[in-house]
């Protein structure tokens, strides 16, 4: 039982930012002609959050001008793709964060352009240390 419950976890953990997508198909090549395009004076996108929570969020976003990316599921695996923090919930959270910047700085993007991530877990008593987790890496 102990077993399936730690499986639980890594497959939360896995399916944490699932319902964020990524496409890993930004070369060095497409990431510069993003560059040039900017310095060449396109209107830079702007993102509002109307009314935002205590809680970190906002039920309204309005997002003008600028490009999507969708970053699916970070897992918490090192760039070696070894799992960090087997059994540990907060260190596989802080894992999956750092992988997801990764990402997002990959696309030229940092958490302040993100406006909407999906979280999955099975036990609500880790809600908090996401959440103490999430604020510390913004």
């Amino acid at each position: 039982m102990r077993r399936i419950a730690m499986a639980k976890r890594v497959l939360l953990v896995s399916l944490l930012l699932c319902g964020v997508g990524f496409s890993a198909g930004f070369s060095a090549e497409w990431i510069q002609k993003q560059k040039e395009k900017k310095s060449m004076g396109e209107k830079q996108p702007t993102v509002r959050f109307i009314n935002p929570a205590p809680a970190g969020y906002s039920h309204v976003v309005e997002v003008r001008g600028g490009r999507t990316l969708y970053v699916a599921g970070q897992l918490a695996v090192d760039k070696a793709g070894k799992l960090v923090g087997r059994g540990g919930f907060r260190a596989q959270v802080r894992q999956v964060f750092e992988n997801l910047k990764t990402r997002l700085e990959e696309g030229g993007a940092t958490f302040k352009d993100v406006v909407k991530v999906n979280y999955y877990i099975t036990d609500a008593s880790d809600l908090q240390a996401l959440r103490d987790t999430r604020e510390q890496l913004h």
